[in-house]
């Protein structure tokens, strides 16, 4: 029957199967009709849009039908009481909004076309091209304009010229053993970005040393003798660094003459790389790194100094270095990731290299935040099981809960095997995807 309550009806008795009009003979069914097509408009008996109520094996709470039993877009499902799919695609076509498989998210035209308005399924980021597009119109970028552009500069604190923004597709790694290792999985992970990762890790390489490469804190160099002779090597010192071959050769230029700075375990010597004159040099005249120079301006990723973790007290050299070369890399805008350091499989807790390391890695993750990545705290998590597939042994639980890089994922007691960096790389470009970086 139909009772009516103010403005509200409750149809009781209605027989037949739940969601059906039943007999139309029946009377008690007939009644509750009667009663809705009176009082409805959207119910007028030429387009009888009666509820139907589907079974749970559907999936589906209830969907308005139309005249033809067809669902109508008013429908929910049963499991949230959110619009069923067939609803969903209706409202998606009424409002422009598309979802195709692999590529974009977002605002269509009539055409199926995609608006501006609309990011990269996988990623959640802006495209490029629609960025590329903004710039030309806002001014920013590498549009025109009154606003910022890639060709804009800054003058830094020595009166230099610098670049406002990063160089997106450059990733140099500075570090020494751990990054030489690294980087060609880095390569890979960041292979869809269109960056050049630039692998220069080197091991054994003290943090003066890598910074000197980076150009941070340049080789102070003497040249025995006092002057670059016309063409081949001299043998010079250097007052800020060790002599040892664990050096990297590298390129620069000494008092204006371009040549290569290379270490063994007893000496140093710079080769000049063309004859020309006789060129007298002052004592501690900067080697000025070539390569340096040219990856000032990129995104660099920062893991230097683990090999200078040696005696106590020794973490205040490595960070007053990575905290010097964080702001000697020059755009306005920067995009540098400092990695932190990891604990050897051999080490026990208390250890020097556990005090010194936890030292650095305490500091870094306070001071940079999101701009470090903490590979220890991966290493001893239990993501890293999951990201590369291997079954923890008991060994490998009792060392990441003494803080220590397991055995399963090592080589050897100081590095890494490559599942283990193949998994360290693809989470390194999660942590950059989430800064929005690529």
């Amino acid at each position: 029957m139909a009772t009516v309550i103010g403005r509200y009806v409750i149809i009781g008795n209605v027989r037949g199967p739940r969601g059906s009009k039943g007999d139309p003979g029946d009377p008690l069914n007939q009644v509750g009709w009667d009663y809705m097509k009176a009082n409805f408009d959207a119910l007028d008996g030429s387009d009888a849009r009666a509820p139907i109520f589907a079974g749970r094996d559907s999936g589906v709470n209830h969907v308005h039908s139309d005249s033809q039993d067809y669902q109508t877009w008013l429908g929910s499902r049963d499991t949230d009481g959110g619009p069923t799919d067939y609803a969903e695609f209706h409202l998606r076509n009424r409002l422009g909004i598309h979802d195709s498989d692999g590529q974009f998210i977002g605002l269509t035209d009539s055409a199926f076309f995609y608006s501006e308005l609309r990011v990269d399924k996988n990623t959640l980021q802006v495209p490029p091209e629609v960025l590329n597009s903004w710039g030309q119109r806002g001014g920013w970028g590498s549009g025109g304009g009154s606003g910022l552009a890639n060709g804009d500069r800054i003058i830094d604190s020595n009166g230099d010229l610098q670049i406002a923004f990063p160089n997106v597709n450059s990733i140099p790694i500075w570090s020494s053993s751990t990054g030489y290792l690294l980087g060609p999985f880095l390569e890979t992970a960041f292979a869809d970005t269109g960056a050049t990762v630039h692998g220069e890790g080197r091991s054994a390489e003290r943090v003066e040393h890598t910074a000197a490469r980076i150009g941070s804190y340049p080789a102070l160099l003497t040249v025995i003798g006092g002057s670059i002779p016309a063409s081949g090597s001299v043998v010079v010192t250097a007052s800020n660094m060790e002599t040892m071959a664990a050096l990297k050769p590298y390129t620069g230029w000494l008092n204006g003459v371009h040549g290569t700075l290379a270490s063994t375990s007893t000496e140093i010597t710079f080769a000049r790389s063309a004859s020309g004159s006789v060129v007298a040099v002052a004592a501690d005249t900067p080697f000025v790194s070539e390569l340096g120079q040219a990856y000032r301006s990129s995104v660099p990723m920062l893991n230097i100094g683990k090999n200078s973790l040696r005696t106590i007290g020794s973490n205040v050299k490595v960070i007053e270095y990575t905290d010097n070369t964080v702001k000697w890399f020059s755009p306005m805008i920067k995009r540098v990731l400092v990695i932190g350091q990891f604990v050897d499989s051999t080490e026990t807790p208390g250890s020097l290299q556990d005090v010194e390391v936890t030292a650095v890695n305490d500091y870094q993750r306070s001071k940079y935040g999101d701009w470090f990545f903490d590979l220890r705290a991966y290493l001893t998590g239990s993501q890293v099981w999951a990201d590369t597939g291997i079954t923890p042994t008991s060994t490998d639980l009792q060392q990441q809960a003494d803080g220590l890089k397991p055995d399963s994922l090592s080589v050897d007691a100081a590095h890494l095997n490559s599942t283990a960096n193949t998994a360290v790389a693809n989470a390194i470009r999660a942590h950059v995807n989430n800064l929005g970086w690529y």
